[in-house]
């Protein structure tokens, strides 16, 4: 009587033998038995050792061994056709995952991926960091510029002050400040200070005339921020007032209310 064969291939591990004791128990029923056993190891393709080497230490691992059964059994002439199909037939492990499952071939491909988005964020990086650097060292050189110029103008005053005080008196409301020219001579280009903070420059052509007062708003009297004095909130408590005479040279006045 003619025979027929069946090829069976299971990974020699745990599952792999639980399955393969399975299906024994099975196939006796359908007539099958056991005509050869054997347990072969497999070695990691090359493709895979080469691709770990360029990630990791290089190593070189074995895969799981696989144990191949050869089935056999008697050809009943009245078994339907479709049966004879399986004759000859290799049937592999479920448990084979297919590459693109392979945990090696996921890790290759995460590793290149975060280089290419970590040279993309590096290079946009580069891109935008010599702009902004640019930027802030305008800033600070405008920045010093301004201070160098304040420093000097205070500074010339000063040099051209013949340190004889101002007489100058003033007084305060909740609107404005009063400030009067008690000289004999007009005073030009004058220059109030609040509290040490809040200033107000009348400029060149401002005229002080000798023996008349002169309104200022507070409201008028900024910090160098911007910010105007609040006279419902702030207290004026300290007056500097610094003039030009005719002669040219700049003198001041100083004065405090308690």
């Amino acid at each position: 009587m003619a025979k027929e064969y069946k090829t069976l291939t299971f990974h020699d591990d745990w599952n792999g033998r639980q399955r393969m004791a399975e299906t024994i128990n099975l196939l006796p029923n359908e007539g099958w038995s056991i005509k050869s056993k054997e347990t072969a190891p497999q070695d990691r393709s090359h493709g895979s050792t080469c691709c770990l080497g360029c990630i990791l230490l290089p190593i070189r691992s074995k895969k799981k061994s696989l144990i191949t059964l050869i089935m056999e059994r008697d050809i009943d002439p009245n078994r339907k056709s479709t049966e004879h199909k399986e004759s000859n037939t290799l049937i592999t492990n479920p448990d084979v995952k297919p590459w693109y499952k392979k945990w090696w071939i996921i890790l290759i491909i995460a590793f290149f991926g975060m280089c290419f988005l970590a040279a993309i964020v590096g290079r946009i990086s580069n891109l935008n960091s010599p702009a902004t650097t640019q930027t802030n060292q305008n800033q600070d050189i405008k920045s010093q510029q301004q201070t160098t110029n304040t420093g000097l103008d205070e500074f010339n005053d000063q040099q051209n002050s013949n340190d004889k005080p101002l007489d100058i008196t003033a007084s305060y409301d909740a609107l404005a400040m009063y400030i009067t020219n008690n000289e004999t001579n007009n005073l030009t280009g004058c220059k109030f200070t609040l509290n040490n903070d809040y200033k107000y420059e009348s400029g060149t052509t401002f005229l002080m005339t000798a023996g008349q007062k002169g309104e200022f708003y507070l409201s008028d009297f900024t910090k160098s921020d911007g910010t105007r004095f609040n006279a419902y909130q702030i207290k004026p408590q300290y007056l500097s007032v610094l003039c030009h005479r005719p002669d040219g040279s700049s003198d001041f006045a100083d004065i405090f209310w308690d």
